[in-house]
């Protein structure tokens, strides 16, 4: 189906993630759907991909934009939804646990884990928006906003 368009959704496991995926799928997207483990909690089919891995790292961005491209022609949204859980005490938080949070970037806004998917499929998005009206919205303050007109 040419005109089916296709969604990457990163912390796709559980929560609200797997609540996207499946709010995507039931509008017709196709999906791939991201997390550690989320082979564990979806089940794959022709519409769903699954890639197990952490969004932190850029192989798995690569490979979550890679299928989206390979197995549906493209990517047309993009949703960073991953997030990390530490489970202890915040007072007993290290600088390592801060960073992982992304504490250390600008107004204490976790970017750097979302920033690999979307800087990878920011490109593809633009190549499709050529030829389709819509816009880009990205969460990180440093990014503007893509309208219509921007390629």
């Amino acid at each position: 189906m040419p005109d089916q368009k296709t969604a990457i959704i990163t912390g796709a496991s559980r929560g609200i993630g797997a609540g996207l995926v499946e709010a995507f799928l039931k509008q017709g997207y196709n999906v791939v759907a991201t997390s550690r483990n989320v082979s564990q909690t979806l089940t794959a089919s022709t519409a769903l991909v699954l890639i197990d891995g952490d969004i932190g790292k850029p192989e798995t961005a690569a490979k979550a934009v890679e299928a989206a491209i390979k197995n549906f022609g493209g990517i047309d949204v993009l949703v960073n939804n991953a997030g990390i859980f530490l489970t202890k005490p915040f007072t007993e938080f290290s600088t390592a646990d801060f960073n992982a949070f992304g504490f250390n970037e600008p107004a204490g806004i976790p970017l750097h884990h979302s920033a690999n998917c979307e800087t990878d499929a920011e490109a593809e998005i633009r190549e499709r928006r050529k030829h389709h009206r819509g816009a880009c919205r990205s969460a990180d303050p440093r990014r503007k906003w893509l309208g219509p007109n921007d390629h």
